[in-house]
């Protein structure tokens, strides 16, 4: 268990130095979102064709920003690759937050799982 813990926290800090803080990239946060989520998926190892995004719809307008709520699929991918996507959609140069995460395992052994999750992202507001 201590051999597992410090794998993953090896992998997290080696995730960190891939990605370049949020405030280095703001070229994220004017492109289309199914755009972000592919370039996150291709650094994560997850193949675009299994990525959807659904029902995007917006979400609060306050001051300065307004919200975009979607649904994200991920069929047929590891575990792994899902902790990699999600890590770098939350750090990445687009302020994208998980609001809600389900996973289904397949029952064939391969290790493989879908997983379904509810994203927000934040634009500042045209003035």
């Amino acid at each position: 268990l201590i051999r597992m813990i410090q794998n993953a926290t090896d992998e997290l800090a080696e995730l960190k130095d891939q990605i370049p803080a949020a405030g280095t990239a703001s070229a994220g946060s004017s492109q289309p979102l199914k755009d972000y989520l592919t370039t996150v998926a291709a650094g994560s190892g997850v193949s675009a064709a299994s990525l959807g995004l659904e029902n995007e719809k917006s979400g609060a307008v306050r001051d300065g920003s307004k919200e975009t709520l979607a649904q994200v699929t991920l069929k047929k991918i590891n575990l792994r690759q899902l902790v990699r996507f999600l890590f770098q959609m939350e750090n990445g140069s687009r302020p994208v937050k998980l609001r809600n995460l389900t996973i289904e395992t397949h029952s064939d052994q391969s290790g493989y799982l879908d997983a379904t999750l509810q994203v927000s992202t934040f634009t500042l507001k045209a003035t």
